[in-house]
């Protein structure tokens, strides 16, 4: 991946990384949900679910964790959808780190300046920012 320096191409390009995990996570059948056992990092799906509606895992230490849910992971898109657009491609001002380090309680940020917002948001789903 190229680094691009706009806020008007980092948007579109987290927009893009966005939607490609969604239509991916849309192809999971619904209600499928895989668990990982801390102990020995196997990984498994429910066998079925309880009275109490939780789901049915093998009995082996007892203890499992969610590993994947992707219904969680498109509510998670939305909300940075959300954030994406209430922080990429218009002037807006926020909260950021100074060039010294210290915390700026409005920092004003113009059309085409990356929001740290944007920025951290981009990482998340595989940006590569430039080395300076």
């Amino acid at each position: 991946m190229t680094e691009q320096t706009t806020d008007a191409s980092i948007v579109a390009w987290t927009d893009q990384a966005i939607e490609r995990r969604e239509l991916a996570l849309n192809k999971v059948p619904s209600g499928r949900r895989w668990y990982v056992d801390p102990a020995d990092g196997r990984v498994a799906e429910p066998d079925g679910t309880w009275a109490d509606g939780s789901d049915r895992l093998p009995n082996r230490h007892g203890i499992w964790t969610l590993l994947l849910d992707p219904a969680e992971m498109l509510r998670q898109c939305a909300r940075d959808r959300g954030l994406l657009a209430l922080h990429g491609g218009r002037g807006h001002s926020c909260p950021a780190y100074d060039y010294d380090g210290d915390l700026d309680e409005q920092a004003r940020f113009y059309d085409h300046e990356v929001c740290p917002v944007v920025q951290n948001l981009a990482e998340a789903y595989g940006w590569k920012a430039k080395a300076s």
